[in-house]
Formats: C-alpha cells, sequence, structure tokens
C-alpha cells in the first residue's frame, strides 16, 4: 500500500491545503508497517494534474486536512481513497491510520478547503483550529 499527505517539510506537520502543497510524503507499506518514506515535490498544478501523478506513483490513500470537492472527485476518479479533515505530525497519522485509531472528521465539514463552510473561525493554514479535525 502507499499513503500519501501534503507535507510541510519545515516542521513535518501535515500540509492544510491539498490542491496548494508544494511537497507530498509518501509511505511505502507492506503488512500495515511503513518500510520506507520519501518527500516529492509536486510539480504538478491542478486537481487533475495531481491525481494523475498520484495515480502514476500508484497511491492507494491519501490523509490529508482541507481539500475541495473537484480534487476529492479527481481522486476518487482515479481509485485513490480520501480521509481529509486530518491535522498534526505526517508520520502520528500514518501509525494512527495503520493501527486503525486515526480518526478523521466526523462529517465532510471541515473536510473541504477553507471557505467551503462555517465552523465560526478564522483560518490561515486550512482549517486546523476547527473543532471538527482530528488531531494526531
Amino acid at each position: 500500500m502507499k499513503i500519501a499527505i501534503p507535507f510541510d517539510r519545515d516542521n513535518g506537520m501535515i500540509g492544510q491545503h491539498f490542491g496548494k502543497s508544494p511537497f507530498f510524503k509518501i509511505y511505502n507499506v507492506q503488512n500495515d508497517v511503513v518500510v520506507g518514506d520519501v518527500v516529492v515535490p509536486m510539480e504538478a498544478e491542478g486537481h487533475d494534474a495531481i491525481a494523475g501523478f498520484l495515480s502514476a506513483v500508484q497511491m492507494d490513500v491519501v490523509l490529508c486536512g482541507g481539500i475541495g470537492g473537484d480534487a476529492r472527485q479527481a481522486l476518487a476518479a482515479k481509485g485513490i481513497a480520501v480521509i481529509p479533515g486530518i491535522v498534526g505530525k505526517a508520520d502520528a497519522a500514518v501509525k494512527a491510520f495503520l493501527s486503525d485509531t486515526l480518526r478523521p472528521a466526523s462529517h465532510g465539514a471541515c473536510g473541504y478547503a477553507c471557505g467551503d463552510h462555517d465552523c465560526g473561525h478564522e483560518h490561515e493554514h486550512g482549517c486546523s483550529g476547527c473543532a471538527h479535525h482530528a488531531e494526531v
């Protein structure tokens, strides 16, 4: 299995804007154990191009913070599962996912890009201040 996460190289956190993330961290998993990971620059632009890149490298799952409906549809069309609404460290999110303890947003309200919902918070970097997010 391969898992991709929009990635902030400066602090190891999950990037909160899927379509604007300059880097993705890709994890190779065998038997529920990470056997390798790599940070790759995202040179593709646009939902379809990013989905195409992730499909070309045989991605199975994307864990992310904010993601818009068009991006979700583009990934679904490529057969890539999406788990939105995740904040925190990327490595911790993968560990929680593999141990079946990751708890994403309970509904889609904050699984979308900022501005697509009204949760009562002002967000500079995605929806990380919103109580609907899973935090790892």
